[in-house]
């Protein structure tokens, strides 16, 4: 699946594709439909499957400017000359240090060397839980296979191609209601999720009616639960609506 998105990150459109679909395929029909909208400057981000010679050829067409990923180990030239140079790493976040290398022989392209100081230590211990699941795992894939070999019901079928289209729309729905819930309230949707997390209706049955008090929506740095503040200006609770019982005889 491919998506389209602004300089702001509010998303304008989204593709999905079968996964036998060629590369090259899927990178034209990108570069063709963004073609008609008439932009000034497009950044195509790809994964380190795409990035073959032939697709970045396709990618710097027209002058287009792209971000690709890299096997590390794919045995290329250029691949080997750029781990193989030496400089000083900058620490972007406290996890995340980078180093950018260029080639004399590719002037048009920047390398870039990202290094995850935590990563290696939970990759070690990644493989020592793997080495001890090694032996289960074994044993569990000799049973399943003779379970195969005489199988006692139909093998599931794949659900339909429209299916998974609607399911990618869906997530593409929900990611652009993330991202214009963020930039119309300036915080990140982790802190809109804890702010909806206080948002509660209930209904209440009593001899006066069937109340339903609601939590206020508070605005942007009203006092928290639990800090000892109080905030004024709205009540503790909001009734949305009242519907008042005939008294009993």
């Amino acid at each position: 699946m491919g998506l389209a998105a602004a300089r702001e990150g509010i998303l304008a459109r989204g593709w999905c594709w079968p996964g036998n679909t060629n590369d090259s395929a899927v990178l034209r029909q990108v570069k063709d439909d963004l073609r008609a909208w008439w932009l000034g400057r497009v950044f195509t981000v790809v994964d380190r499957c795409f990035s073959s010679a032939a697709n970045l050829a396709l990618l710097r067409r027209a002058g287009g400017h792209f971000i690709a990923g890299e096997r590390m180990h794919a045995g290329t030239t250029h691949v080997e000359e750029v781990l193989a140079r030496q400089g000083r790493y900058r620490t972007v976040r406290d996890n995340l240090r980078v180093m950018g290398v260029r080639l004399e022989f590719a002037p048009d392209l920047r390398w870039v060397l990202c290094v995850n100081p935590d990563e290696a230590a939970r990759a070690a211990t990644q493989r020592e839980a793997a080495l001890e699941r090694i032996q289960p795992a074994l044993a569990r894939i000799t049973t399943a296979r003779t379970r195969l070999a005489t199988p006692s019901r139909p093998p599931r079928r794949p659900p339909p191609r429209a299916h998974i289209r609607a399911h990618v729309l869906l997530c593409w729905l929900a990611l652009l209601l993330i991202r214009v819930a963020e930039r119309r309230t300036g915080q990140t949707w982790p802190a809109l999720a804890r702010e909806r997390g206080w948002l509660h209706a209930v209904t209440l049955t009593g001899p006066t009616g069937r109340p339903r008090p609601a939590a206020p929506v508070r605005g942007r740095g009203a006092p928290r639960r639990g800090t000892g503040c109080q905030h004024r200006g709205a009540p503790a609770i909001q009734v949305l609506q009242e519907h008042p019982q005939a008294p009993r005889h």
